[in-house]
C-alpha cells in the first residue's frame, strides 16, 4: 500500500471517528473493529433524533450513572428498546449482531412484519449482509443509514416496512398513474349491513338468535358507475348509482331508486331519478366522486403489505384514521340521525363513533406495457357501535336496557368492490340534460385537465352511501333489539360470537 494510500484511509477513519457522538468514543473505533451494544444504541438514538436521559441512578458495573453512556442506555431502556444481561451488567461492551440491530429498529417503529424476524427482514431490504454474524463499526453505521433512508422513503405510506424497493416503486407508480390519468372509468358495487354479537347468556334463546339471523340477512346495495374524462379542455365527470334492497337467500329485491349526477365547470347536475334535472353549485360532498366509495390513493393508506395475485399483485392497507372519520363523517351522521330517530346527534358522539372505524383497502395492480396499472380496488370497512347507541336503538326504558343486555357487540359493515378501466372514450350527457359549452358527443381531451372533479381528488366530506341521498338508514324496534335496513351479509361476519352470514348477497 502506498504512502498516499495510507494516507487516504487515515483521513477517512478520522472522519468516520469526528462524526461519532462524544458518547461512543469511549474507547478507540476503527471502522474494522466490532460494534459494541453501548455505541450501537448511541448512534441509534442520536440517528433519531431521541435525547439521552441521564436521571435515575444505574444499577449496573459497566456504566456508571456519571458516564455520558448511562443517558443513552437509560433511555433505550426506557424505551423497550433492550433489556440488560442480567441485574448487575448490562452489557455495553458486548458484540453487536445484526439480529440485535434489527430488533432494536423493529421496537422503535412499532414494526409488523408479518410474522417475518427482523434479522431476516433487514437482509431483505439490504440493511446487512447476512443475518447471522457481528456486525463491524462499518456495517453498523451503513444499517442506520440505510434505515433513515428506507422510512423516509415510506413516509407517505406508514408502517409499511415490509415492501421492497421494487414493491414500493411499483405502488407509488400506480397510484400517481391513477391521480395523473386524465380519462377512467370505475363500477362499483358496495353492499351495507349490520352485524351482531350475542351475549353468551342469550345464545341458546333460538328465537332471539332467529330474529336477529334475518336483520343480519338483509343488506343494502348500491351499484355505481363513475366516468371521468375532459371537455372543451376542462375535466369532467358522470355518475350514476342505484341502490337495491333484498335480503340474503330470498328473492326478494327492491330497487329504491337510481341517482345521475354531472360535474362540469364547478357545477354539479343532480338527477333523483324524475324527469327534472337540477343544478347546484359548490354542491359540497353530493359530488360524483361521492355516489361511491371512491379510489384512495396516494397519502391514504398506511401498513401497506404485499401479496402476489393470479396475474397482479396486490397492496393491502390501512386507510388512515383522520381521513377514515373525515369521509365516513356523514354516514355516520345519517345513520346515527336516523337509528336513533333524532335530527340532531351531538357531534361527541359522531367523534367517538368516528375514531372507531377499521377500514382496510386493497389495490389491485397490473402491468401495463411494462408500467403498473391500477386496475381495481376492495374496500371493507367496519363501524363499530358503542353501547349507548345500542341500548337506544333499542327502544327507551326497559326495551333499551334489555337491547343492551342482549346485543354483545354491533357493527355497521360496508363491503366494496371497484374496476376501473382507462379507455379514451367521449363523456355523453344523460338523456334530458343539455350544459351550455358541452357538446352533444363530447370527446375526451388528452391533456391533463384539473378541477374539483379530478381523479386525484378524495371528497373530504363525502361518502359513498349518504352521497347517494337515499335518506340514510331507519330502524324499529325489533325482539327489543336493533334492526336496519342497512343490514345485510358479510364473508367475514361472526358466527360463533354472532350473527351474520358467511356468503354475500346474490
Amino acid at each position: 500500500m502506498s504512502a498516499k494510500t495510507n494516507l487516504i484511509c487515515s483521513s477517512m477513519a478520522a472522519i468516520a471517528i469526528a462524526a461519532l457522538p462524544i458518547a461512543a468514543m469511549a474507547e478507540p473505533v476503527s471502522a474494522q473493529s466490532f460494534l459494541t451494544k453501548g455505541q450501537f444504541l448511541t448512534i441509534f438514538l442520536e440517528s433519531v433524533n431521541v435525547k439521552p436521559d441521564s436521571s435515575g441512578k444505574s444499577t449496573f458495573q459497566d456504566v456508571s450513572s456519571k458516564a455520558a453512556l448511562w443517558g443513552y442506555v437509560h433511555k433505550s431502556m426506557e424505551l423497550g428498546l433492550v433489556t440488560p444481561d442480567d441485574r448487575t451488567k448490562f452489557g455495553v461492551s458486548d458484540a453487536v449482531s445484526a439480529a440485535f440491530a434489527a430488533n432494536v429498529a423493529a421496537k422503535y417503529y412499532h414494526m409488523d412484519l408479518a410474522g417475518q424476524q427482523p434479522a431476516t427482514w433487514a437482509v431483505s431490504q439490504g440493511l446487512v449482509a447476512t443475518a447471522s454474524g457481528n456486525l463491524t463499526f462499518a456495517a453498523g453505521k451503513q444499517f442506520i443509514a440505510k434505515l433513515k433512508t428506507l422510512a423516509s422513503s415510506i413516509a407517505s405510506i406508514p408502517g409499511s416496512w415490509t415492501l421492497s424497493a421494487a414493491q414500493h416503486k411499483e405502488f407509488s407508480g400506480a397510484l400517481a398513474s391513477y391521480d395523473d390519468a386524465s380519462f377512467s372509468q370505475t363500477t362499483c358495487v358496495e353492499t351495507d349491513r349490520l352485524q351482531f354479537q350475542v351475549a353468551p347468556k342469550w345464545r341458546s334463546n333460538a328465537s332471539l338468535i332467529s330474529a336477529l339471523q334475518s336483520q343480519a340477512n338483509q343488506y343494502e346495495r348500491y351499484t355505481s358507475t363513475y366516468d371521468v374524462g375532459t371537455v372543451n379542455g376542462q375535466s369532467a365527470a358522470i355518475a350514476q348509482s342505484t341502490l337495491v334492497e333484498g335480503e340474503q337467500g330470498s328473492s326478494f329485491a327492491n330497487t329504491e331508486g337510481t341517482w345521475s349526477y354531472v360535474n362540469y365547470n364547478n357545477d354539479v347536475y343532480v338527477n333523483d331519478g324524475s324527469s327534472a334535472w337540477s343544478k347546484q353549485s359548490n354542491y359540497g360532498w353530493m359530488t360524483p366522486e361521492s355516489v361511491q366509495i371512491p379510489v384512495f390513493t396516494t397519502g391514504t393508506l398506511q401498513d401497506v403489505k404485499y401479496k402476489k395475485g393470479v396475474g397482479e399483485d396486490l397492496f393491502s392497507g390501512q386507510l388512515k384514521s383522520p381521513i377514515a372519520a373525515d369521509y365516513y363523517g356523514p354516514f355516520i351522521q345519517g345513520f346515527l340521525s336516523s337509528a336513533l330517530n333524532t335530527s340532531t346527534v351531538p357531534q361527541t358522539l359522531i367523534k367517538q363513533v368516528a375514531e372507531q372505524i377499521a377500514t382496510t383497502v386493497t389495490l389491485h395492480v397490473s402491468l401495463q406495457n411494462g408500467d403498473p396499472v391500477l386496475t381495481a380496488e376492495d374496500v371493507h370497512t367496519i363501524v363499530p357501535l358503542p353501547k349507548s347507541v345500542i341500548s337506544r336503538m333499542g327502544g327507551t326504558g326497559a326495551s333499551a336496557k334489555l337491547a343492551s343486555e342482549i346485543i354483545q357487540a354491533m357493527d355497521v359493515v360496508m363491503s366494496a368492490h371497484a374496476t376501473i378501466a382507462y379507455d379514451h372514450a367521449p363523456l355523453t350527457l344523460p338523456s334530458g340534460l343539455t350544459i351550455p359549452g358541452w357538446p352533444n358527443s363530447a370527446s375526451n381531451d388528452t391533456g391533463n385537465a384539473t378541477s374539483s372533479s379530478g381523479n386525484s381528488t378524495i371528497n373530504s366530506t363525502g361518502n359513498g352511501v349518504s352521497g347517494t341521498g337515499t335518506g340514510n338508514d331507519t330502524a324499529t324496534n325489533t325482539t327489543a333489539a336493533s334492526t336496519s335496513n342497512t343490514t345485510g351479509s358479510s364473508t367475514d361476519a361472526p358466527v360463533s360470537n354472532g350473527i351474520g352470514s358467511n356468503n354475500s348477497p346474490s
